[in-house]
């Protein structure tokens, strides 16, 4: 995006993401992960254990950036914004990480080794994907 002046052109810079969804339920157990934007169904695709579903994207220049994805395994299920500008560019700028465990999905700020942001699973299993 740019924007000029009286005098001069500013060019902002558009930041490159990528997302990692992670099962980590248990062995044996598929994780179906349906993510959305405003712009972009990523379609639905089935995680095996210890396995990721990943994009990349780019942020754009007014950083309303969201992606949303509905998760269901065995015994929960959920929606969550996985990707949120506002919200991800300072904690995961260029690699954003969830980790999906029985108790609910995880995320994580870029280079740290504990959640800073937790959903927790809905005890049913749902058909939204």
């Amino acid at each position: 995006m740019a924007t000029s002046g009286k005098d001069a052109i500013f060019v902002f810079p558009l930041d490159h993401v990528s997302v990692h969804v992670y099962n980590n339920l248990e062995p044996g157990l598929n994780l179906d992960v349906h993510c959305k934007s405003k712009d972009d169904d990523l379609g639905l695709h089935t995680v095996p254990f210890n396995e990721s579903f990943q994009w990349k994207f780019t942020v754009n220049a007014r950083q309303t950036t969201l992606f949303f994805c509905g998760l269901t395994w065995r015994d929960g299920s959920g929606i969550y914004d996985i990707y949120v500008a506002k919200r991800d560019h300072p904690r995961c700028a260029k690699n954003c990480v969830w980790r999906t465990q029985k108790f609910g999905i995880f995320g994580y700020k870029e280079g740290w080794t504990v959640e800073d942001i937790m959903y927790l699973w809905t005890k049913n299993s749902s058909t939204w994907l």
